[in-house]
C-alpha cells in the first residue's frame, strides 16, 4: 500500500516537473516575435525548420529581429529590405523554396531568400513589396 502511494507521488512530480520544464522550454524566437509585435512562423525546407516573424504580411528570418531588437547587429537581410533591394540574387542571396503549414493543417509553396550571413526574408515581403509599402511599414518601423 504504501509502495503505491509513493510510486503515485513520484509519477505526479515527474508530471508536474515535465510540465514546469515545458513553459520554459519557449523558443527564444518565439518571444522575440510576440515581444515585438509580430507572430512567430516555422517555414519547412528540406530537414530544416526556419524561424521567421510576420508582421501583417511581411516575414522575415526571426534570427534578423533578435539580432536586430537585442544588440543592434545588422543582418544582410535587414540591409537589404530597409535599402529597397527587390531582387534576392542582385542583392547577393539565393532564392529558396519551403513550405509553410497552416494552422489547418494545409501546407502552402514559401519562397525566401537566403543569404551567405544565414539571414532570411520572405520573397513577397523583399520582391512584391519592399520596405516602402503600407503593408512593410510595421517591419520597416522595427529594422530602422
Amino acid at each position: 500500500m504504501t509502495t503505491n502511494w509513493i510510486r503515485g507521488l513520484f509519477i505526479t512530480a515527474v508530471i508536474t516537473l515535465g510540465f514546469s520544464q515545458t513553459s520554459k522550454a519557449i523558443p527564444h524566437y518565439l518571444r522575440v516575435c510576440n515581444v515585438t509585435g509580430g507572430e512567430y512562423l516555422e517555414i519547412f525546407a528540406g530537414n530544416d525548420r526556419l524561424p521567421f516573424c510576420m508582421y501583417g504580411s511581411s516575414k522575415i528570418g526571426a534570427d534578423t529581429v533578435a539580432q536586430w531588437t537585442e544588440d543592434k547587429i545588422s543582418t544582410q537581410a535587414r540591409l537589404v529590405f530597409l535599402a529597397k533591394d527587390k531582387f534576392c540574387e542582385d542583392s547577393g542571396g539565393k532564392t529558396e523554396m519551403g513550405k509553410r503549414v497552416y494552422e489547418n493543417g494545409v501546407e502552402g509553396p514559401f519562397g525566401f531568400c537566403r543569404y551567405s550571413d544565414g539571414s532570411l526574408i520572405s520573397l513577397g515581403t523583399l520582391i512584391m513589396s519592399g520596405s516602402e509599402s503600407p503593408s512593410n511599414l510595421q517591419l520597416r518601423a522595427l529594422l530602422q
